[in-house]
């Protein structure tokens, strides 16, 4: 390889090429030296020195300094320095050239780099010239395309005009021709079914015949009506009597013949879809339209088929032979079809002639109820009230959604539901755009802080309204007149349920509903089909109740949960049911029923033919008295809920004969404490095998053994089973095993509940891989040592964890000794659930993974997509704090989580974690902490701040250092905070008093307690317990 030496002339350094002679000396050529640089010095230095040249033979070459710069010594400095500061080497050629040849090569020097400058100030005048150029070819293609875009708008300006032109025309042309509808029909006012043609053809001149218009909906309407159709159907009108049928069928026989064959196939007219026939049912029509519709519509088909002519049938007799060879030759599909294109609708002296005689018979001209519309192509459509006002009227749709986002609430237009918080403040601006609004069904309102005045406007509201079913709860109801406020309470809502068009009736948390003696109840009260009392205190309120129960006659669905009763009230609302005969649906949940109750209640029951659904849970009947009941009616029941009742040996054997009617289809006896006997044990089993259930949630007792379930599920006919929960305390591998092989071939099975606290490894694997894809799946293996030391296998482990990731909703292994070799086949499966998105709920509590496995998990979850719940909180993690940093990277990354529950982090490092976490954290849960006036200060400012969402905070075993200022100041950010509606704070009473924070929370908790804005799916994915939701909804603390 080449070496090279250094050489630097002024501020320019050069590599000079290094040569060797025959003795493998290294040396450079002076001559190489000069022609690297222009000007060449006299001498060569090196640090200072001169540089000799080699003494041989040849005089011309310097030996080879690697590592060093050889300094090349300019003339100039040479002429300045005298003899004695520098040696002059021994030179062979040195000499002193002539005056004449120095100037000859500077000269020479100059003009080369005069020619230089020259070349390169011609090479930037082309590049510059090539620039300028390239500009000039840029802008000209510039402006083609600018000229070209041009003559495209010019070109579709000139198209949208000529189509505007094309428009104007045909709507002046059409809105003067078609002065009425030109769709229509023609029915007979009864059906022909089982009837001689050859008879209906005798009778044809006195038979009575309606005009029926058609709404010409379509790709030029938004969808409308229950069912959101878009194509033409028969208008919601009784229809028009034909008095001259044999004249009217002359003029348009072959225009009905044609509609009515288009939409017995299902063709377009017009250039609009026309639907089948079936199709037809399906439209909210009067029913003198609907009834027989199908036959009807075949027997005017049939008629204008057989004579086209549709003359006076006096003219020819027609025998039932020769009208069965007719019918023979009727039009098929294809024919239909390929006639599509030759279809003409009514116009011109024809319609008007229609005109004519429609005008005798509506002098008001309504013209069966449609609307005359001009569509985008200026074409006339005359379409029904329906499609008009989805079409035409969708600004008062957008007023009444900006009035449910401005009141908090939700609205979905698919279904028409409305759910909505109202004070005195909003109820007017709400209320006055729900009058204006379409197509609303339900209303779910909730009025707090207001007056007589805003009932009185709901019951307006309701009135100009379609809304059939209302659902209202009511909290700190105010009133001028105190001596009144009951009476005019029920008075208001007595006035809308009879003047509203609501049928199907909720009402919630609502104060002395029924106090109100002296009320006048109507005495019948025909259009409530359901009434429904939610959190209601009826002890002393019972009169009102009977009377209203008894006036109405036409309810199916009676419900009354939490609502308390007195033995007088019970017997009201028993008496009140006498002459409910059409009532298939009946609850009493959490009614406060006795077993002295219970006689009454098989009274009251008996005379209900149609009941088919009983929900009596949260009562105490006792056994005897379930077994009454279901002997009483409990062979026409489809649905039957007995949790909480005291359920036992008698009222299975009950349900085993009244299984012989087949009629029982769902059954809901869970968390009794009647342990059942030996004989009611086998009864259970052999009902099982008995029905067909749909819905199953068996009782949870710890008398049945794991052998004893594992029989039951054998038994069961799951052929129609879709919801199944089993949740016994002894429940192992033998039902495990059992479960699996049910799974395995029940296909419509949806929702699932598993409890297996004393399963092995071997068996929950064996569940979780025949869970297979379902709707909702729960598994707990809740204290079965599933990770135990001695037993656990790490390959079974990944397929257990892989599997359940994939397959189960909610999965709990709390206690089931988790340790850190299992936790990165945990974090794995994890990883991989974001794939399915099925995990929701993770419960890993009480194990024994320390702080690294901990962290594995925590990481792992950094990107999940599906996870909203994860309880992690343990005491094997150690130190206080060990899971801070963990955590905090997890609030920092994880999008999924709305309630977190952990350990041993501390609260400097959560916060800091919750203020990157983007708002979408509801619920914190955190035990063992420790926290001082610093960490208290940085929390509390995290909860006055806008990134605090949290609606649910839990503080456990927390040690608190300046115990009183850390106190206050979390005392003062919970005060300002808004969002809070739970809060509880347990302080490690072995390290310092806790009965301040008690004073402090005490003292606030109505406050945060009050939020009728809550949400209950909120609340339930927080972990608000159940009493506290209610209060949180009611406005207000528990009563």
């Amino acid at each position: 390889m080449a070496s090279y030496q250094t050489v630097r002339f002024n501020q320019s350094v050069r590599k000079v090429l290094v040569r060797e002679d025959s003795d493998g000396q290294k040396y450079v050529l002076l001559e190489d030296i000069r022609n690297a640089f222009i000007h060449f010095g006299e001498n060569l230095e090196l640090n200072g020195v001169p540089v000799p040249l080699l003494e041989d033979e040849h005089q011309e070459r310097i030996a080879y300094y690697s590592s060093e710069t050889i300094a090349v010594v300019p003339e100039s400095q040479q002429a300045s320095q005298g003899n004695g500061q520098r040696a002059k080497r021994p030179r062979s050629w040195d000499y002193e050239p002539e005056a004449s040849e120095g100037s000859a090569i500077a000269t020479h020097d100059m003009q080369y780099l005069v020619i230089l400058e020259e070349l390169h100030k011609m090479q930037r005048q082309h590049e510059e010239s090539e620039r300028r150029e390239n500009e000039n070819q840029r802008l000209m293609l510039a402006y083609q395309h600018r000229i070209i875009e041009l003559q495209y708008q010019t070109r579709d300006m000139v198209s949208n005009l000529e189509r505007k032109v094309q428009v104007v025309l045909t709507q002046t042309f059409e809105l003067h021709e078609y002065s009425s509808p030109r769709l229509f029909i023609v029915l007979p006012e009864i059906s022909y079914q089982g009837i001689n043609p050859a008879s209906i053809l005798n009778s044809f001149a006195t038979t009575k015949f309606r005009l029926f218009f058609l709404c010409e909906c379509g790709p030029h309407t938004q969808p409308a009506g229950q069912f959101k159709t878009n194509h033409i159907h028969i208008a919601k009108h009784e229809g028009y009597e034909i008095t001259r049928p044999t004249e009217f069928f002359r003029k348009y026989g072959p225009h009905v013949l044609r509609l009515l064959r288009a939409i017995k196939y299902g063709v377009s007219v017009a250039g609009m879809v026309v639907p089948s026939l079936p199709s037809l049912g399906s439209i909210d029509l009067p029913q003198s339209v609907a009834d027989d519709l199908d036959e009807r519509m075949a027997g005017v088909i049939h008629l204008l088929s057989v004579k086209p002519e549709a003359a006076d049938v006096s003219i020819q007799e027609t025998c039932s032979t020769d009208l069965g060879d007719r019918l023979l030759g009727m039009d098929t599909r294809g024919d239909i079809l390929g006639r599509e294109e030759t279809f003409v609708p009514l116009e011109g002296a024809d319609l008007r002639l229609l005109d004519s005689f429609v005008r005798k018979k509506d002098k008001e001209r309504t013209l069966g109820n449609l609307f005359r519309t001009v569509d985008d192509h200026g074409h006339v459509r005359w379409i029904c009230s329906d499609h008009h006002n989805s079409t035409y009227l969708q600004h008062h749709d957008q007023e009444f959604e900006r009035a449910v986002n401005h009141s908090h609430g939700q609205y979905d237009k698919h279904h028409g539901t409305v759910s909505v918080v109202l004070s005195s403040d909003n109820a007017e601006a709400f209320m006055s755009a729900m009058k204006r609004a379409r197509g609303l069904t339900e209303l779910d309102v909730h009025l707090y802080d207001f007056g007589y005045s805003v009932l009185k406007n709901l019951g307006e509201a309701l009135v100009a309204t379609n809304i059939s079913k209302l659902t209202l709860a009511c909290s700190e109801y105010w009133d001028i007149d105190l001596m009144s406020l009951g009476k005019r309470k029920l008075r208001a809502i007595l006035k809308i349920i009879v003047e509203s068009k609501v049928r199907h009736f909720h009402f919630k948390f609502i104060k002395g509903l029924f106090r109100a003696p002296g009320i006048q109840v109507p005495k019948d009260l025909p259009a409530i089909r359901s009434l429904e009392l939610t959190g209601i205190c009826l002890k002393d309120d019972h009169s009102v109740l009977k009377e209203m129960l008894q006036a109405c006659r036409n309810m199916s669905v009676l419900r009354l949960t939490e609502t308390s009763l007195a033995s007088r009230s019970i017997s009201s609302v028993m008496d009140g049911l006498s002459t409910c005969y059409n009532l298939s649906a009946l609850s009493l949940h959490g009614c406060e029923l006795a077993a002295e109750h219970v006689e009454g209640l098989v009274r009251s029951l008996q005379p209900l033919g149609l009941l088919k659904e009983l929900d009596l849970s949260n009562n105490i009947l006792g056994d005897s008295g379930c077994s009454k009941i279901i002997d009483a009616v409990g062979v026409r029941l489809e649905k039957l809920s007995l949790f909480h009742t005291g359920f036992g040996d008698a009222s299975v054997r009950a349900l085993e004969r009244a299984a012989s009617a087949g009629q029982l289809k769902s059954l809901d006896i869970h968390d009794h404490v009647q342990e059942l006997e030996d004989d009611g044990k086998e009864s259970l089993i052999r009902l099982m095998g008995l029905v067909r259930f749909t819905e199953v949630v068996m009782p949870s007792t710890s008398g049945l053994s794991d052998e004893y379930w594992a029989r039951v599920v054998q038994a069961m006919d799951i052929s129609r089973l879709e919801h199944f929960e089993l949740q016994g305390s002894k429940c192992g591998d033998l039902t495990a095993d059992a479960l699996a092989t049910m799974l395995g071939s029940s296909g419509i099975l949806t929702r699932l509940r598993i409890d297996l606290p004393l399963s092995t490894l071997d068996g929950a694997q064996k569940l979780v891989k025949a869970l297979g894809e379902r709707q909702f799946v729960r598994v707990s293996l809740s204290g079965s040592n599933l990770f135990h030391p001695n037993v656990a296998n790490p390959g079974l482990a990944n397929d257990l964890l892989g599997s359940a990731s994939s397959f189960v909703t909610t999965l709990v292994l709390k206690s089931t000794n988790l340790t850190d070799a299992v936790a990165p086949y945990l974090a794995q499966a994890l990883h991989e659930a974001n794939q399915t998105r099925q995990l929701r709920f993770l419960d890993l509590r009480k194990n024994k993974m320390t702080q690294v496995g901990g962290t594995i998990v925590l990481h792992s979850l950094h990107h999940s997509t599906a996870l909203q719940t994860l309880r992690m909180e343990s005491e094997s993690f150690g130190k206080i704090g060990s899971m801070g940093p963990a955590v905090q990277q997890l609030l920092e990354t994880n999008r999924s989580l709305y309630r977190l529950s952990v350990s041993h982090a501390n609260l400097h490092e959560l916060t800091l974690g919750l203020c990157q976490n983007e708002k979408r954290l509801k619920s914190l849960e955190i035990h063992h902490v420790e926290m001082d006036k610093e960490d208290a200060a940085c929390f509390g400012g995290f909860l006055r701040s806008h990134h605090s969402v949290l609606q649910r905070i839990v503080v456990k075993h927390v040690r608190i250092r300046n115990m009183n200022e850390s106190l206050k100041q979390i005392y003062q950010a919970l005060e300002e905070n808004k969002a809070i509606l739970d809060v509880v704070w347990d302080i490690d009473h072995g390290d310092t008093d806790g009965g301040i924070l008690d004073a402090y929370t005490s003292r606030n908790r109505r406050m945060w307690r009050k939020s009728p804005f809550a949400k209950p799916s909120d609340l339930v994915l927080a972990g608000v317990d159940a009493n506290t939701a209610i209060a949180i909804r009611r406005g207000g603390v528990f009563e």
